[in-house]
C-alpha cells in the first residue's frame, strides 16, 4: 500500500506496514467537492458503511477558506454518521508534485533531506515552501525478484504547506483529527489494487483520475507504480469552455456538460483533445520503454462520473477506457445503489486512504 501521510517531522509520502484497524473513514478533500466514506473490515471482506459529498470551492489560499473548509468538514462527518473522530485524508492541489527520478541508494531520511534541500536541481523545481518525501520504488520486472543496485528508482511527491496546514486546521476545528494527509493521485493506487487486484497483477494498467482542476495518470505494474503524471486538466476546464462558446454563465455551463446536449458535445470533444494527447503520449512511451500492451484503462474522478465523456476520451485516445469503480467487490448494504453507482467514479481517493488501513 502507499502512503503520502503528514506529520510534525514533515514526513509527506512514505511506504510501510499500517496498524490494523476495523474501520477507517476516508476523506477526499478535492477542490470543487469534498467526498466521505467508512469502510469496515469483516470476515467477509471489505463492507461500505457510508459515503457523502459535499460542495466546497474555496481555495486553500484565500482568507476566508478556513471557515468554509470548517463547514464542510461539519457537514460531512455529519452525513458519514461516524463515531470515530480520527480520519485518512486525501488532497489533490494544482500544485502538487509527483515524479519518478534516480537517486543513489541511501537510506530513506538521507534522500528526502537531499531532496529537500535540492530539489531544483533533481526537480528542477523549488519545492522550499513544500512538505517532500520520497520511497524507492518496486522491481515490477517480469520475475519480481529484487535486485541491489548503486541507484534506485524513487517516487518523490510533495504538497504545498500552506495547504496541508489549512486542511489540517479544518479538521481540527470540526473535532476531527487526520492521521495522515496524503495526495489524492497516489491514494487512488490503493483503491484499484482492491477494486482490480486480478487485472492490476497480471496486467499493466493506467488509471486516470480526472478531477476538477488536476488529472492523474497512474500506469501500474503488478499493482506497483510504474509511471505517474500530473496535468493541470480537469472538469474545471472543460466547463470553461462549454460557458465560453455557448455564451453561459458557470452554473448553466455546467449543466448542459452534465447532460451533454449536442452542442455542448461537439465542445466537450474538442476540449478533451488536449488531454488526450497526453494520455495517448504516455502510453505510447510506456509501451516503448516497458515492452508492453495497454488494454485496460480506467478513468475515476468527478469528470468521469460523466459516462458521455469518459466515451468521448476513449474515443480521442483510440484506447477503451472503463469508469472505474473503487467499490467493485465490497459490501454495500444499506445504502442507494442507483446513485452510488453514479458517484462511485469519484470516491476513488477516499476509499484509498480508508482500505489502506485496513
Amino acid at each position: 500500500m502507499w502512503f503520502l501521510g503528514h506529520d510534525e517531522k514533515t514526513m509527506l509520502f512514505r511506504r510501510k506496514q499500517a496498524r490494523k484497524r476495523d474501520a477507517a473513514i476516508g476523506l477526499d478533500l478535492g477542490s470543487r467537492q469534498w467526498k466521505g466514506v467508512v469502510v469496515h473490515r469483516t470476515e467477509q471482506g471489505l463492507q461500505l458503511c457510508s459515503y457523502a459529498v459535499t460542495p466546497c470551492t474555496a481555495n486553500p489560499g484565500k482568507t476566508e477558506a478556513q471557515a468554509q473548509f470548517v463547514e464542510a468538514a461539519q457537514t460531512l462527518l455529519s452525513q458519514l454518521k461516524a463515531s470515530d473522530r480520527y480520519a485518512y485524508v486525501a488532497i489533490s492541489s494544482p500544485d502538487s508534485l509527483v515524479a519518478e527520478i534516480e537517486m543513489p541508494r541511501l537510506p530513506a531520511g538521507d534522500i528526502r533531506s537531499i531532496i529537500s534541500l535540492n530539489s531544483a536541481r533533481y526537480l528542477r523545481r523549488d519545492l522550499s515552501g513544500y512538505y517532500v518525501d520520497a520511497v524507492e520504488l518496486a522491481d515490477t520486472t517480469t520475475d519480481g525478484k529484487a535486485r541491489r543496485t548503486p541507484t534506485m528508482q524513487t517516487l518523490v511527491a510533495g504538497a504545498p504547506r500552506e495547504e496541508v496546514l489549512s486542511y489540517r486546521n479544518a479538521l481540527n476545528s470540526a473535532k476531527m483529527k487526520a492521521e495522515t494527509i496524503e495526495l489524492s493521485s497516489v491514494a487512488v493506487i490503493n483503491a484499484i489494487q482492491r477494486s482490480h487486484a486480478e487485472v492490476c497483477e497480471q496486467n499493466v494498467v493506467l488509471l486516470l483520475d480526472i478531477g476538477n482542476q488536476l488529472t492523474s495518470l497512474n500506469f501500474l505494474r503488478r499493482g506497483q507504480p510504474l509511471l505517474t503524471r500530473l496535468m493541470p486538466f480537469g472538469g474545471a476546464q472543460i466547463t470553461k469552455q462549454v460557458a465560453r462558446a455557448l455564451g453561459l454563465e458557470p452554473a448553466a455551463a455546467e449543466e448542459q456538460k452534465r447532460n451533454m446536449s449536442e452542442k455542448a458535445a461537439v465542445v466537450v470533444q474538442g476540449t478533451l483533445q488536449t488531454l488526450a494527447r497526453e494520455v495517448r503520449s504516455s502510453i505510447d512511451f510506456v509501451e516503448r520503454q516497458h515492452d508492453c500492451d495497454i488494454r485496460h484503462a480506467f478513468a475515476g474522478g468527478g469528470t468521469a462520473c460523466n459516462p458521455a465523456i469518459v466515451e468521448a476520451l476513449s474515443q480521442e485516445v483510440g484506447v477503451q477506457i472503463l469508469r472505474w469503480n473503487p467499490l467493485e467487490g465490497y459490501e454495500t448494504t444499506g445504502v442507494d445503489t442507483a446513485q452510488l453507482a453514479a458517484l462511485a467514479p469519484c470516491l476513488g481517493a477516499a476509499v484509498g486512504v480508508a482500505v489502506a488501513r485496513l
